[in-house]
């Protein structure tokens, strides 16, 4: 085994093993103490992920990382999309939208401090500049067609909110038919996806606080978003824990895998008690699974 080797795997289970430990923290404290769990939830998948990133690469099965990657993702968009429906009924609901368009605006920022906007990068990698080409396009139009739509909805007449909600959904269509089909890298298809498809439901939100009628579009959205989200998460989350359990020859990966899955169905069970005690002791065993690991010679 090579040094670096060696050291994607020490680091990768450190890092891994960490990040598990501040899930279960946060799983455990985020109802009496929100903003300590939510503080310590987003540090551990931040760890989390550079740690099974870097055993990755080790195993040279980068399947792990993007199926954790994916779960959450899922998570993720399905919190957003019940905090966004939470706000239909309240006027913060509006501050939304340009929250969003200043998010977008820092990716921007980071693709371009990264060099991914840099022609070089481009001229490096021929095999990916339909990629380069067609998202960079599909991004510069994005930002103020959406910010269009959004000013058509201050429009007093009845058919502005028409012509914003037509803007939104053909956008998402032509979204999903264009990361789905036109994009090669799988990579840029999740990130593209997720995002349109985030975007869209916040947008979608948004509109609910102009028109009584499309509230209950809304929260059907949300009600979808909830239920079918987590689901997929779970599901994301089992394949990576089955896949890293085989590689690595520790079964307890794929337990806790098994553990989130059903700590999900718990909480879509409204059983929100099962769900508190089931995540933190998942959690507490990929922890430990990830400090047992030994360098050993990959499979």
């Amino acid at each position: 085994m090579s040094s670096l080797e060696f050291s994607n795997l020490k680091t990768g289970k450190n890092l891994g093993g960490f990040g598990s430990l501040l899930l279960a923290l946060g799983s455990l404290i985020i109802l009496p103490i929100p903003i300590l769990g939510i503080f310590s939830l987003l540090l551990g998948i931040i760890l989390l992920l550079l740690g099974v990133r870097n055993i990755s690469k080790h195993y040279s099965e980068m399947g792990i990382f993007s199926n954790l990657l994916r779960g959450f993702g899922f998570w993720i968009a399905s919190l957003m999309a019940a905090i966004i429906a939470l706000s239909l009924f309240e006027p913060l609901g509006i501050f939304i939208f340009p929250i969003l368009l200043i998010l977008m605006i820092v990716v921007h920022a980071e693709a371009s401090r990264l060099g991914y906007l840099n022609f070089n990068y481009v001229v490096c990698t021929l095999n990916e500049y339909v990629d380069y080409v067609l998202t960079t396009f599909f991004m510069v139009l994005l930002l103020p067609t959406f910010l269009l739509a959004f000013l058509l909805m201050f429009w007093a007449e009845e058919n502005a909110l028409t012509i914003a909600v037509a803007i939104s959904f053909i956008i998402t269509i032509g979204s999903i038919i264009f990361s789905l089909i036109v994009l090669k890298n799988p990579i840029h298809k999740l990130l593209f996806l997720m995002g349109m498809l985030t975007i869209a439901i916040i947008f979608c939100f948004i509109m609910a606080g102009f028109s009584p009628n499309f509230k209950i579009i809304s929260i059907i959205l949300a009600i979808v978003a909830s239920l079918t989200l987590p689901l997929l998460g779970a599901l994301c989350f089992n394949d990576a824990f089955t896949i890293l359990g085989v590689k690595t020859g520790k079964r307890s990966f794929q337990i806790a895998g098994w553990l989130l899955a059903v700590g999900v169905i718990e909480s879509l069970m409204l059983n929100v008690i099962g769900a508190l005690m089931v995540m933190p002791i998942a959690w507490i065993i990929t922890s430990i699974a990830f400090f047992k690991l030994k360098s050993v010679k990959v499979k």
